[in-house]
C-alpha cells in the first residue's frame, strides 16, 4: 500500500484488504428557466474512511483505509443563476447534506449521523476591451467525517481575465484572499 508522510508524526496509509464499496444511488433534477433543484439519495456498502491508528512508543499517528459497515446520505441544491446587468452575471448555488456512517473503531461499529450544509457564491464582472473580473466565495459548515471532524471552511478568491484573442487568453487569480479555507494557516 501507499503511504502519504504529513509530518514526522503523522502518516495517511492504504489498506491493501479493503473490500470494494457497493453504491447505490437514485437522483433527480427538476429545471424552471435556468434554475436547478437536485435532490439525490445514496446508500453504500462497504464505504471507505480513514481509521486513526495511534502508535504511542513511536509517537506516530497512522490514519489507514478501512471499511465501513454502512453509510447512507441524502442531498438537496439549488443553483440560481441572475443577469444583474448585461455586464454582470450572477450565480448561487446552496446544497444541503445528511450522512449517516457506520465507521468501525477498535472493533466497535460507532453510529454517527451529521446535517452540514455547502454555499458558493459568483460574481462575474465583463469588463471593456476583454477585460473580466470574477470574485466567488465558499462555506461549508463544520462536518462530521469518519470518526472524526472538519471545522468550518470558507475562502474568497478573485480572479482577473484578459482575452488576447479567441483562443488565447491570461488570467491572474488569487485564491482564499483572507486566508480562511487554508488547513495551513499563517
Amino acid at each position: 500500500p501507499a503511504f502519504f508522510f504529513w509530518d514526522n508524526n503523522t502518516i495517511l496509509g492504504g489498506n491493501p484488504a479493503v473490500r470494494p464499496t457497493i453504491s447505490r444511488r437514485i437522483s433527480s433534477n427538476f429545471r424552471h428557466k435556468k434554475i436547478m433543484l437536485t435532490l439525490q439519495f445514496t446508500d453504500d456498502d462497504n464505504p471507505l474512511t480513514w481509521v486513526p491508528v495511534v502508535m504511542p512508543e513511536e509517537n506516530i499517528l497512522l490514519s489507514r483505509a478501512d471499511n465501513m459497515e454502512d453509510a447512507k446520505s441524502a442531498m438537496a441544491s439549488l443553483n440560481v443563476p441572475f443577469q444583474v446587468t448585461d455586464w454582470w452575471e450572477s450565480r448561487y448555488n446552496v446544497a444541503l447534506h445528511w450522512l449517516k456512517l457506520k465507521p468501525i473503531l477498535n472493533g466497535t461499529v460507532i453510529t454517527s449521523e451529521d446535517i452540514f450544509w455547502y454555499a458558493n457564491i459568483s460574481q462575474n464582472f465583463t469588463l471593456p476591451k476583454d477585460f473580466g473580473i470574477e470574485l466567488t466565495a465558499t462555506m461549508r459548515s463544520a462536518r462530521t467525517i469518519g470518526v472524526g471532524e472538519m471545522p468550518f471552511y470558507g475562502s474568497v478568491n478573485l480572479g482577473f481575465q484578459k482575452a488576447i484573442n479567441d483562443k488565447m487568453k491570461l488570467t491572474l487569480s488569487w485564491n482564499d484572499l483572507f486566508n480562511l479555507g487554508s488547513f495551513w494557516r499563517v
